[in-house]
Parts: structure tokens; sequence; C-alpha cells
């Protein structure tokens, strides 16, 4: 991950959204906050219900989380960046690396 962090490596989170119908990107998880890592290892997992015949669109927005991680608000966060993508290119990519 990019540094947004002058004087360490960033504090990662990744929040989970999932675009729906009429209420937009709604979100659906977020990762615990891994302190100075460039290359974090999250233990949170997410496990949502994968339906075949409908497409479930999914944003992944990396935040490097600069205050205490029981806010939750990401206004005092820097950005990192986001990847769009669908759950069915997750369950067909599983494994696979993607570039945020």
């Amino acid at each position: 991950l990019r540094s947004k962090d002058m004087f360490s490596k960033s504090d990662p989170c990744i929040i989970v959204f999932e675009k729906q119908r009429k209420a937009g990107w709604v979100e659906v998880a977020r990762t615990e906050v891994i302190m100075n890592k460039h290359n974090p290892n999250f233990k949170k997992r997410l496990k949502m219900s994968y339906y075949f015949e409908r497409r479930q669109e999914m944003k992944f927005e990396v935040w490097d989380w600069d205050t205490n991680a029981a806010d939750k608000s990401t206004r005092n966060q820097d950005y990192i960046g986001c990847v769009e993508t669908t759950l069915a290119n997750l369950v067909v990519d599983s494994g696979m690396p993607r570039k945020v």
C-alpha cells in the first residue's frame, strides 16, 4: 500500500460496500486496523450470500486510519484507494490479488 503517513507506514483498514438498488453503496463490513504495515494480513473475514442469478457489485475502500480505531468516521482518515468488482469475480478469482 502507498504510505500516507510522513514518519511511519500506513495503518490500513478496508471498508467493504455492496451496491443496493435503492440505497446505493451500503457498508457491509470493515476490517480491523493494522498498525504500521504496507502489506497487511487482515484477520477478519467477510461472509456473504452469493446469488448466481444476481449481479452483486462490491467496493473495497482502503483507508490509512490516523485516529482511534473505535472512531468509525472516515472524516479524519487518509484515503488510499479503492477497487470495484462483483462478488462473482471474487468467487471465480479467489486467491488472486487485486491492485488498489
